[in-house]
């Protein structure tokens, strides 16, 4: 027995340190050392270098100046690029030099031209000070030919010029602070130590000159915090968890207009300008989408705001401008979290990354001291009307159509037995829109109490309140027609019964509002106007966003298809008694032309799109001419390839669906496989060539 113990023990022990091999095996399998870039592209590294050394106005900075002008050493207009793997730095020099003797200058010098230094940049691993040695130097003359310069010029530049570029240095400490409390908070609270852990590990990395930027890259040991449970990363949201994920949407997206708006106050080039649009309507588009499919997930967030950073970085990268106050070491914090969250989304789920109210708070620190960059307000924003080339306000005429317009010439076909002679109509039972539900257009069952968004439901009901008179008395004024309307008992008691002050309608009177109920009958008549607000809206597509034309009979006849496919021509409904704007089954759209309160924020007034008709289609006129000169007819091939109907279906297509929908009804049309909002618009409009009005009174009445 005494034999075998010194063998069990052995054994015993082989056992132990082979488990603890495999256990640290094990944990350096789940541990990742990942590259977390700092770029710093030329024009935010120029825009460092001017606020760290060129001081002064017009990006210069005195390094010598004797008082009485004889002795002058100046710089001016750094710039950076990249040469053959090194950093070329180029600045103007001006020298003035001489002796100053009995208060005058004797023997002067003057000489300007160009100092060249190449530089290789280095990170100091303790303080994180980026700074540059320089290689090799060169002087050029005006002309960029060399050089040939008096020795006490050179003297100068070589004693005080040199020294002072040697000593810029950029301190990195700063974005990788900020990076350090971005990143924490976005790690699951079970997980907070690990992830301490992960940021205690960055490290200095290697620096390397591209020919877009310096990159310096930080090193991180990541470790697999969890592994996710799938089925929560897949879950659509319910409940509070839908109400909190909305909420932090609306904090996104109100960072994102300010990134895109901040965007166009620089020159634009139309392809940046595009994408601009692309990106802000797109991830508008994608959200409204989600929450009226049911299918937003606790991720979305996150994947929206990467995919939106990876194209918007370019151009925020290329325009980014030298701050008065230091803002450009700001941007490079949002640049490098940014960049920081993309590399963890490539990473995958197991590191458990999710965004959050508290990231989107940092930052939006990084960029600007603005409480209210992440409101989610309801106003116009004018910088956002700039940048989709909007003319400055909305621009609404009420004057209604001209005596040559085609309205005028409308045969409104009294097929319909609510439109009849009246002594006919006692042989038909009347239907109401409610018994009649026209896929495409919102039934009153549709129209329901939004249960999920913070925001109150503002469709304050126009109720009984008392009727506004005009200068004739009881008569009222048409405000289009300019006809004089004498009340029959009916209509005096539906104005007393409608009519409140509490419509928060702007300028609008109490029977601008109740004028555009869909009466019982008379359906003819209010077809008319509808359409003579629709042709007055048609007109808007002016300015910048105008169109050829020769395309503007199909504008006009889309517009009009488009409000009888969205709305069949209502701007408001009959609820229980009360009339109250007509909002879309997914509680996002409003009124005659369905403009999408969520997409279209910021560009519209909202309280207007609500309850002036007017005004709600001529953003949506404004809309469809965005869509159409930005978009239809940007490619000629595609716009010559297809005729003036499936034109205007691609329009819609992208009205109803976004920018994605150019691609996506171009590929339905040539593969014949349309969608049955595609086939139900292209009837509308083929009705409205064709003056088929009575198919409009099976809508709005029923048949």
């Amino acid at each position: 027995m005494s034999r075998r113990k010194p063998l069990i023990f052995f054994c015993f022990c082989g056992i132990v340190v082979l488990s603890f091999l495999i256990l640290v095996h094990a944990a350096e399998a789940r541990t990742e050392r990942v590259e977390l870039p700092i770029t710093i592209d030329y024009n935010l590294l120029h825009a460092l270098i001017v606020q760290k050394a060129y001081t002064e106005e017009n990006q210069s900075v005195t390094l010598l100046n004797t008082g009485d002008g004889c002795v002058v050493l100046r710089l001016e207009k750094p710039s950076v690029s990249q040469n053959d793997g090194l950093l070329e730095f180029e600045t103007k020099v001006i020298v003035h030099a001489g002796t100053p003797i009995g208060g005058k200058c004797v023997v002067p010098v003057s000489w300007e031209g160009y100092l060249v230094l190449f530089q290789r940049p280095v990170i100091d691993s303790a303080t994180w000070q980026l700074s540059f040695i320089t290689t090799e130097s060169k002087l050029l003359e005006m002309n960029r030919q060399p050089a040939r310069i008096a020795g006490i010029v050179w003297d100068l530049v070589k004693g005080r010029v040199f020294q002072y570029l040697d000593n810029i240095k950029i301190d990195l400490a700063p974005p990788v602070d900020d990076l350090k409390t971005f990143l924490l908070p976005l790690f699951p609270k079970n997980v907070q130590q690990q992830t301490k852990d992960m940021l205690a590990t960055l490290r200095t990395g290697e620096v390397k000159v591209a020919p877009e930027a310096v990159i310096v890259n930080v090193l991180a040991d990541v470790q697999e915090v969890y592994r996710p449970d799938e089925s929560r990363q897949k879950e659509a949201l319910s409940g509070k968890d839908l109400e909190d994920l909305v909420g932090l949407w609306e904090q996104w997206d109100a960072l994102l207009s300010y990134l895109v708006t901040a965007m166009s106050q620089d020159v634009l080039t139309q392809d940046e300008r595009q994408t601009l649009m692309d990106v802000l309507l797109d991830t508008r588009y994608r959200f409204v989408e989600g929450l009226s499919d049911k299918n937003l997930t606790h991720d979305f967030v996150r994947e929206q705001f990467v995919k939106a950073w990876r194209q918007l970085s370019p151009i925020f990268r290329h325009h980014i401008k030298q701050s008065k106050k230091d803002g450009s070491l700001g941007y490079l914090s949002f640049f490098t979290a940014a960049d920081a969250l993309s590399v963890f989304d490539r990473l995958g789920p197991t590191f458990g990354i999710e965004m959050s109210r508290d990231g989107l708070l940092r930052l939006a620190r990084m960029l600007t001291t603005d409480q209210s960059v992440l409101t989610y307000g309801s106003g116009v924003n004018p910088d956002l009307r700039k940048l989709f080339q909007l003319m400055p306000t909305l621009q609404i005429d009420r004057s209604g159509p001209s005596e040559s317009s085609p309205q005028k010439e409308m045969n409104l076909k009294k097929t319909h037995p609510l439109i009849q002679d009246s002594d006919s109509n006692d042989k038909e039972q009347k239907r109401t829109p409610e018994n009649k539900s026209l896929p495409g257009v919102p039934s009153k069952q549709d129209i329901k109490k939004n249960d999920h968004e913070k925001q109150p439901d503002t469709r304050q009901p126009v109720e009984r309140g008392g009727r506004e008179k005009s200068s004739e008395g009881e008569n009222i004024k048409d405000s289009q027609s300019g006809i004089i309307f004498v009340p029959q008992e009916w209509m005096t008691k539906i104005l007393d019964f409608f009519l409140s002050p509490a419509y928060a309608a702007g300028d609008l009177s109490k029977y601008d509002i109740v004028r555009w109920r869909v009466p019982e009958t008379g359906v003819d008549e209010y077809i008319k106007r509808v359409i003579g607000v629709l042709d007055a809206a048609a007109g808007i597509g002016k300015g910048e966003n105008d169109f050829p034309d020769s395309f503007r009979d199909m504008f006009r006849s889309m517009i009009i298809a488009m409000a009888w496919q969205e709305s069949c021509f209502r701007q408001f409904i009959e609820k229980k008694h009360q009339l109250i704007y007509l909002l879309s089954y997914n509680n996002t759209s409003v009124g005659l032309m369905q403009v999408n309160e969520r997409v279209w924020r910021g560009l519209y007034n909202l309280q207007r799109l609500r309850w002036d008709i007017s005004y709600n289609a001529a953003a949506g006129s404004e809309i469809a001419a965005l869509y159409l000169r930005k978009y239809a007819l940007r490619d000629k091939n595609i716009v010559k390839s297809l005729d003036r109907s499936t034109l205007a279906g691609l329009v819609y297509a992208m009205y109803n669906g976004g920018p994605g929908q150019y691609h996506g009804f171009l590929q339905r049309y040539k593969k014949r496989k349309m969608l049955t909002s595609d086939k139900l618009f292209s009837e509308k409009y083929s009705w409205v060539v064709s003056n088929q009005w009575d198919k409009m009174t099976q809508c709005l009445i029923g048949e």
